[in-house]
């Protein structure tokens, strides 16, 4: 609860009651319907309420006073009170937040005021001679349709989206292999070796009539993933190869757990390998973007509040009913 908040409505509720305390009714206004004001006058200043916050608090101590003190538990009363309260302070919290001109409705959204079209910052990939993006995607939510994703100027829906992805993800690997030709073919191999070779790791073994073989390897890369505390890792190691003394024509890559199995991958094999790592980091993908949703809630606070309190005024009895 808000800490300002807290003694005022305390030393509010240790004064005495007052003299003529109206008499519950059977239909009684809201406590919170109180709290229908402009959310900058009850703005915390230098840790205190302003004075409009100083009498909401002595308002609504005033009514519900009476009710704690006749509870079997008064602390526990108050306590409910309290929670009661700061649903209220932010049910205005939240009205502010659309005063201020922060999207309420997509934590996503970028635009500010009030407004009724929703969209989120543009993702590019930009030229090296225009202004204007080579790609572009954002999120956008008209007043009259669904969410949908923008690419390229077209609308796509989830699916299309995620099939469009997966398309750009080839694109990008194929540029990866273009770049990897360019680069091979100006690459000047040592004799005996393969262009990707690094010769400082490449061995040499004899038999033993002299002659001799070269087992072949290149660029090693590695993926380190630590836990959060860094009290464990998972290693996987993977790395281009050719054995001279087998009597395979093309070269494998090894994969491998440094504490665990190793699989050597022909292109067949590589390719499969390839396509099931990207649909597992698709997955990551989700995974990530679920870790930082909140859990689905009931109604709103202020509307859940104002539900205890009406239920609180019906009763006969001057109980509150404070949840275990």
């Amino acid at each position: 609860m808000n800490t300002a908040t807290e003694p005022t409505i305390k030393e509010q509720l240790a004064a005495p009651a007052p003299a003529s305390v109206p008499a519950a009714t059977g239909k009684r206004p809201s406590i919170l319907s109180r709290m229908d004001v402009d959310p900058d006058s009850l703005v915390v200043v230098d840790g205190k309420l302003t004075e409009a916050g100083e009498a909401l608090v002595t308002e609504l101590a005033a009514e519900i006073s009476p009710l704690i003190n006749q509870a079997s538990d008064p602390a526990a009363a108050l306590a409910e009170f309290e929670r009661l309260f700061q649903e209220g302070l932010e049910g205005i919290a939240a009205a502010r937040s659309t005063a201020e001109g922060r999207c309420t409705v997509h934590g996503w959204c970028v635009e500010t005021g009030y407004h009724f079209d929703h969209n989120s910052a543009d993702h590019v990939v930009t030229s090296l001679s225009r202004e204007e993006p080579l790609i572009y995607a954002h999120l956008l939510h008209l007043s009259t349709s669904k969410p949908v994703i923008g690419l390229q100027g077209e609308d796509l829906d989830a699916d299309q989206a995620r099939a469009k992805a997966a398309e750009l993800r080839k694109l990008a690997d194929s540029i990866d292999e273009m770049v990897g030709l360019l680069t091979e073919d100006s690459a000047t191999a040592e004799p005996g070796h393969w262009p990707w070779c690094q010769p400082h790791e490449c061995i040499t073994h004899q038999y033993d009539d002299g002659e001799t073989y070269i087992e072949h390897y290149g660029h090693k890369a590695t993926a380190v993933m630590a836990d959060t505390d860094g009290s464990d890792a998972v290693r996987l190691h993977a790395c281009l190869g050719f054995d001279e003394s087998t009597a395979k024509e093309h070269p494998d890559v090894f994969l491998e757990d440094p504490d665990g199995p190793c699989v050597f991958l022909d292109v067949t094999s590589l390719d499969a390998t390839i396509t099931q790592l990207s649909d597992f980091t698709n997955t990551l993908r989700a995974m990530r973007r679920q870790m930082t949703k909140s859990p689905v809630e009931g109604p709103a606070g202020q509307e859940r509040g104002e539900r205890d309190i009406e239920r609180m005024a019906a009763t006969s009895g001057p109980r509150l009913e404070v949840p275990a």
